[in-house]
């Protein structure tokens, strides 16, 4: 499995890198549909009589006159937005990639074309529809705004005092393009949709496709040859480079071609693989296949449990074997003594299939390191004569002791 990890992990550390040169472009577009978001919510909550024609001025108030006259005829009907002649927002591409220029605390100061808006400033007198100032005050925080509301997530910006104001304190829905009908005037609820559409269409919302239980597409995979040149062919070379020449043989011979086959022979071992519920629950007494636990809190939980407890073995396998170094137990046990089953490299011994005993495996790392430890302890270091002629000289009682 480790080829097949080593390019997941690859593979994570690239995505990794994209969304981070994305996130520019991920908080335009939040903030973009944010806005979107919050429109919706205004007219919603308009067209659901959440505001009476009398008393304060409505929301959305037809326009009478120029800068400084008050504004009338209340908007509180949806059929009311084409009697007054009242348009909103019709985004021009929901496609493009949206960059809101400037948004402050009382909204946008200016919008650019690419949101859909013709005008650098929402300024224009000659609406016959405009936002006014409203004392129940924000959709979001419910307190009463000053001199702004913060309709539409906080975005759009309102004149004090009731009055039509021409210049940079708008209060008015900037008309883009001529409606005329109903249904055009109420295309800020469609833009809505199809902008938010648009944005998950966008490659940081998309969903990687797990490529790593494809057989066909891992061929194809740079990180995966690569782990396959190291792991399976035990290139010494990071890239993998001396052996690429024959990992292709290699992925025929581990994996094969048949991906049913592929993903049993593989995939199927991790996914089978038992978790002890107790590793992300407290009150877990049982055990679960890894493919079982989707959530990812509970995986994270998991992993960093059994570091834990793989960390602990360790340090105390580590700790018995400081305990035992030098001792009898790293000592090479009497072969002659031992039954076939006990006969392992591990003590020091291999089994003569021809003589049928148990005999000293000179070539035994224990039987090695016994050797030289015994040579260091008496005060001879064999390794310290680097030529067979040096070696030969040293003796101890009279015999050779050293090669």
């Amino acid at each position: 499995l480790k080829p097949l990890l080593a390019a997941k992990a690859s593979d994570a550390a690239q995505q990794l890198t994209t969304l981070s040169t994305g996130s520019t472009v991920l908080l335009r577009g939040l903030s973009h549909a944010a806005f979107l978001q919050g429109h919706i919510a205004e007219f919603l909550k308009l067209f659901g009589s959440a505001y009476a024609t009398t008393g304060t001025l409505p929301c959305l108030a037809e326009r009478n006159g120029g800068a400084g006259t008050a504004s009338t005829g209340a908007v509180t009907k949806l059929d009311d937005l084409a009697a007054k002649g009242c348009k909103v927002f019709k985004s021009s591409s929901p496609e493009t990639d949206p960059k809101i220029t400037h948004v402050d605390d009382n909204g946008f100061t200016k919008l650019g074309t690419t949101v859909g808006l013709v005008t650098t400033n929402l300024g224009d007198t000659a609406d016959a529809c405009e936002l006014t100032d409203h004392a129940s005050g924000s959709h979001i925080t419910g307190q009463p705004p000053a001199n702004t509301i913060p309709y539409a997530a906080g975005l759009l910006r309102s004149a004090n005092g009731g009055t039509a104001t021409a210049g940079a304190n708008p209060r008015q829905i900037n008309t883009l393009i001529t409606a005329t009908s109903t249904a055009k005037d109420l295309q800020v609820l469609t833009d809505a949709n199809a902008a938010l559409n648009s944005l998950m269409k966008h490659h940081i919302f998309k969903k990687q496709r797990n490529s790593h239980r494809n057989i066909a597409e891992l061929r194809s995979s740079s990180s995966f040859r690569t782990a396959v040149a190291i792991y399976l062919l035990g290139s010494k070379k990071t890239d993998g480079s001396d052996k690429l020449a024959n990992v292709e043989a290699a992925i025929d011979e581990k994996y094969g071609t048949d991906q049913d086959k592929f993903i049993q022979k593989t995939w199927a071992i991790v996914d089978n693989h038992k978790i002890d519920e107790i590793a992300y629950d407290p009150e877990g007494k049982k055990q679960k296949p890894l493919a079982e636990i989707t959530d990812e809190k509970q995986l994270a939980l998991a992993l960093q449990f059994y570091t834990q407890k793989t960390a602990a073995e360790l340090a105390t396998k580590i700790e018995e074997l400081e305990k035992t170094k030098d001792t009898a137990v790293n000592q090479p046990k009497d072969c002659s003594k031992m039954e076939k089953a006990e006969c392992k490299p591990e003590v020091g011994c291999k089994y003569n299939t021809t003589t049928e005993k148990c005999e000293k495996d000179p070539k035994s790392t224990v039987v090695q390191t016994n050797k030289e430890t015994e040579k260091i302890n008496s005060g001879v270091k064999c390794s310290d004569y680097d030529t067979k002629e040096k070696c030969d000289t040293v003796k101890r009682n009279g015999k050779k002791y050293c090669g």
